[in-house]
């Protein structure tokens, strides 16, 4: 009877010891759901699901890019922003808390060859990357880069080292993914939030000693970007001043969040009016996991990462003349980086 009773005691603590650690196990797995869903599920707390659009309307390959040259790259930047500075070099923002940084990439001479980095620049492990570009304050220039829920404005000068930090205010928007300049305006940026608008805002110069004012950010305007068919254009995210439209307009490369679409949005009103679908890239970067026995694209791993070069930069490669734009396109977490060159077709 001792013998019995001791084993049903057994069994019952080990029932309840198996009911413990189930319930830890449930406890642990909803708070990384939690997690989990602030870090990747940017769509849902950006736009309301009623109004996503998630690239609708933009389906099918269409023509109108050439792949011009391959590299490849350390896969280990969760890519936000990526900017022209000169030359081969760009600067790179690369999200996600605690490892959030900024850095310089270099492209080889060479095709298939390894980019190299330097300069890198971590962010406070509480705030998390987003777009950046160099916007210009007077005689000098500066980089600024967004934070995503923060509010935080980082303000670097072009060796990366930082010169200010500023507040985004939440009136104007909550959220910050992507910047650019704008062409002519000096202090002045294109920033999006994620949703269908594009905000035209005024930045103020960094503080570069204790007693200079504390200036605000101010907004200019709003630009709502719609289709052709006049819907909304959700999940705007980073963005590149393109040379594609005539002399005295504005348009911008964007790129929409979680698809493998390029658009062309005409900033006066705010019309897409071209797009690009990069699936072969997606493809090309998933082939290339998949020869070196690397685990394939999650959901997240999406195309992230749209630098435009100036054409007269790049006017002597590869027979290109100075009406081709060429970008810069890479992903989150991708090992391989593409110099494509986009055509009017």
């Amino acid at each position: 009877i001792n013998k019995q009773q001791a084993k049903a005691d057994g069994r019952h603590t080990s029932y309840r010891s198996a009911i413990k650690i189930g319930m830890i196990a449930v406890i642990v797995y909803a708070a990384w759901r939690v997690v989990d869903e602030l870090r990747h599920d940017r769509i849902d707390t950006a736009t309301p699901a009623s109004q996503a659009d998630d690239g609708r309307g933009l389906e099918g390959r269409r023509p109108g890019y050439d792949i011009v040259k391959t590299y490849t790259r350390d896969a280990d930047c969760y890519t936000q922003g990526l900017h022209y500075v000169r030359d081969r070099v760009f600067v790179e923002s690369c999200g996600n808390y605690n490892v959030s940084r900024v850095r310089m990439m270099t492209l080889p001479e060479n095709e298939y060859g390894k980019i190299r980095y330097s300069n890198s620049s971590k962010l406070a492990d509480h705030h998390f990357a987003e777009g950046c570009d160099i916007i210009e304050q007077g005689e000098s220039r500066f980089i600024y880069m967004l934070t995503w829920l923060e509010g935080a404005v980082y303000i670097y000068d072009e060796n990366l080292s930082k010169v200010d930090e500023i507040d985004l205010p939440k009136s104007i928007m909550h959220q910050g993914w992507g910047l650019s300049r704008v062409p002519g305006q000096p202090g002045t940026a294109f920033v999006t939030d994620g949703s269908s608008f594009i905000y035209h805002i005024k930045l103020p110069s960094p503080r570069l000693t204790s007693d200079s004012p504390n200036m605000e950010v101010l907004l200019i305007r709003k630009i709502e970007a719609t289709t052709p068919n006049g819907e909304k254009l959700q999940h705007i995210n980073e963005l590149e001043i393109s040379s594609f439209c005539a002399t005295g307009v504005t348009c911008l490369y964007s790129n929409i969040y979680m698809t493998p679409y390029i658009v062309l949005i005409e900033t006066n009103t705010g019309k897409m009016i071209k797009h690009w679908d990069m699936s072969e890239l997606v493809e090309l970067e998933n082939a290339y996991r998949k020869d070196r026995g690397i685990k394939p694209l999650v959901y997240d791993e999406c195309l992230n990462g749209l630098a435009a070069i100036p054409p007269e930069e790049w006017k002597t490669q590869s027979n290109m003349n100075e009406s081709s734009d060429l970008l810069l396109l890479t992903g989150k977490h991708w090992h391989t980086v593409y110099l494509v060159k986009l055509t009017a077709e």
